[in-house]
């Protein structure tokens, strides 16, 4: 063989060798990578524990740690995790909707745990008014009920929330903590 055919060769040997390794990269990818990454090695999270639901174009993976912690993740539309809250095992003693909101750049992430079994579903408005486009209903995981929105109606706090019982009746407010004590018998 000339050195021009042994050359060949070898590049083409060197190609399928990257190309080999490329792909089986890509199949044995791990999808719960990211999430690990970005938890850090503190959560170790269950594979088997994980529940994804996709709320305007956003991802939201919910997933359970090794010692019991509630971990949310969001990401964009291409899967990169732009934040992520985790929520301990608590028995809360007054609080009865435990709530985050997160700037995006055109948007805002509401978070919110109803802690308050009275609580059938919320609405959310900013100070000025504005209300989220629609009411939020509970999403189960983990014993806990979540309520979360992606929306860019609200973009600041504070935020009014109101919580209806499931005959449509007032139960909670944030605002002032005004509600009906009686209902909670």
């Amino acid at each position: 063989m000339n050195k021009r055919k042994r050359a060949l060769i070898a590049v083409f040997l060197i190609f399928a060798v990257i190309l080999t390794v490329v792909i089986t990269k890509i199949i044995n990818r791990d999808p719960i990578a990211p999430f690990q990454s970005s938890a850090g090695s503190m959560h170790q999270l269950d594979r088997d524990s994980r529940v994804t639901y996709t709320i305007n174009s956003y991802h939201v993976d919910f997933f359970t740690d090794s010692n019991g912690k509630t971990l949310v993740f969001y990401s964009d539309a291409n899967h990169d995790i732009i934040k992520y809250l985790y929520f301990p095992k608590w028995t809360p003693e007054d609080a009865r909707v435990h709530w985050h909101l997160s700037a995006l750049q055109d948007s805002v992430i509401f978070t919110s745990v109803l802690l308050d079994e009275a609580i059938d579903r919320i609405t959310v408005k900013s100070e000025d008014g504005r209300e989220m486009s629609k009411e939020l209903h509970p999403i189960p995981y983990n014993n806990y009920r979540f309520v979360i929105a992606v929306d860019n109606r609200i973009q600041q706090s504070p935020v009014d929330i109101t919580g209806y019982s499931k005959e449509n009746k007032v139960v909670y407010k944030n605002v002032n903590q005004k509600y009906n004590k009686s209902l909670f018998k």
